[in-house]
């Protein structure tokens, strides 16, 4: 049984950092909302491990 997803990306320079977000589907219209975990970040690199599920998710990462 996998105990979930390894998430990683560069880390985001700026004030602002980035915001990794989450959908159930791509279909119009498309509601992005924030991973409510917090990411480890080292160095250059973040990762996150979030949760599997029986139901689709897609991520994105976004700029503020």
């Amino acid at each position: 049984i996998a105990q979930g997803l390894a998430l990683s990306w560069p880390t985001c320079t700026g004030p602002a950092g980035c915001v990794l977000e989450q959908t159930d589907s791509l279909s119009e219209p498309i509601v992005w909302r924030p991973v409510d975990e917090t990411p480890t970040c080292t160095g250059a690199q973040c990762t996150l491990t979030v949760p599997t599920s029986a139901t689709n998710k897609f991520f994105r990462l976004r700029a503020p």
